[in-house]
């Protein structure tokens, strides 16, 4: 499971979808997306990196930068994620 993302114009009309690229997305699964007060993007994730079938789900954040792409900051860490 990806996240993606689409936009809708002023006429109420959605554009294309887009998937928010490798910086949030990997092999396991991102899940739950929601945009902070500030524009930050919180989902969740199993991805482990050197766990060949992922963990528990953990909470991320991703900034956008001025290009519009979105780039993973970190996790949330203890006590919102497991040690």
């Amino acid at each position: 499971m990806d996240l993606y993302s689409a936009t809708k114009n002023s006429e109420g009309v959605w554009g294309d979808v887009t998937n928010l690229g490798a910086d949030v997305n990997t092999n396991m699964n991102e899940l739950f997306p929601h945009i902070g007060h500030q524009g930050n993007l919180f989902y969740s994730s199993n991805y482990c990196g050197s766990c060949p079938e992922g963990k528990d789900l953990d909470i991320y954040v991703a900034q956008q930068n001025d290009g519009g792409n979105w780039k993973k900051f970190g996790t949330l860490g203890t006590p919102f994620n497991s040690g």
